[in-house]
């Protein structure tokens, strides 16, 4: 069995989106198709090329990018994680996707993990075109995230985030600070161990993934209450959770869960934070699969 991937692109707010449309050879057409964007900081090639790949052999076509400012696309600052923009080239990439030959413009779906997971329910909520969404560890709201701190981490942060926009004011260089750190007292956007040995991973597969983002994106992932915008969607959802995930606490994804009123499904996948995207893959991308031929074929 031959993937094709072809290297394309498409814009967000006159950005250039680089992107791979990755399908079976011979594949029958018009096919369902799916739309996918990495999680916090990740980049198409990093691991969620492989992801790609699964869809596609399952008779998938499947487009694939890059944020703004992140890996090959286009846009400034770069390395800066802006929900709002992030999901905007979501539905830039369903445009696009839906103006392709041999794409079924009614049967696509939509697939996110951790942070896409999210950007995926949002831009389900904005979209009705979109058929289903496969969400995976899917973040649930920033203000509650900041509520969770202590208020010396809240003053310290509140200080930091004021001193970065009288800098951006003033045309200096963004902050930046680290994605993941194995060293405890490292203050960076996603602590503890698991988080570090992915990250490495994902340093390992791509040339393009960094291990830093803007202090701003920070500020931002506080604002970001994805948790608001999922009342709103029409399509069917299937929520993925780790049993042991350290990033975003089981309350808050039974939350966000109870939030959906369409039909839904709740799966859980052994691991960590992590692990659906390694040691669990198979497992997670099975389910996925299994909900996107109910909903899509």
């Amino acid at each position: 069995m031959t993937i094709e991937k072809q290297a394309v692109h498409f814009h967000t707010r006159a950005i250039k989106i680089s992107a791979w449309m990755m399908k079976k050879q011979g594949l029958r057409s018009p096919a369902p198709a799916i739309v996918m964007g990495p999680g916090l900081s990740g980049v198409k090639d990093c691991i969620y090329d492989l992801i790609a790949g699964v869809l596609a052999a399952a008779d998938y076509v499947v487009v694939l990018f890059d944020y703004p400012g992140f890996g090959e696309s286009e846009g400034l600052p770069q390395q800066e994680v802006n929900p709002d923009l992030q999901i905007e080239t979501y539905r830039a990439a369903f445009d696009f996707l839906s103006s392709q030959q041999g794409v079924d413009t009614n049967r696509i779906g939509l697939w996110g993990g951790s942070y896409s997971g999210s950007h995926a329910l949002v831009a389900a909520s904005l979209e009705n075109r979109v058929r289903c969404v496969v969400a995976m560890t899917p973040f649930v709201s920033g203000s509650a995230h900041w509520q969770s701190l202590s208020d010396k981490m809240r003053i310290r942060l509140s200080a930091l985030f004021e001193k970065e926009e009288e800098q951006l004011q003033a045309s200096e260089q963004p902050s930046l600070i680290p994605v993941v750190s194995n060293d405890p007292h490292v203050f960076c956007m996603l602590p503890g161990p698991s988080a570090y040995q992915f990250g490495m991973f994902c340093k390992q597969q791509s040339e393009y993934w960094r291990n830093e983002v803007t202090l701003n994106s920070l500020a931002m992932h506080f604002r970001y209450d994805p948790i608001r915008w999922v009342p709103d969607i029409q399509a069917p959802v299937l929520m993925q959770i780790a049993e042991e995930d350290e990033l975003i606490p089981a309350s808050e994804s039974k939350r966000l869960y109870q939030a959906l009123h369409v039909v839904k499904e709740f799966r859980t996948i052994p691991g960590n934070h992590f692990s659906p995207y390694q040691t669990c893959r198979d497992l997670a991308m099975t389910q996925a699969i299994n909900w996107f031929d109910r909903h899509l074929k």
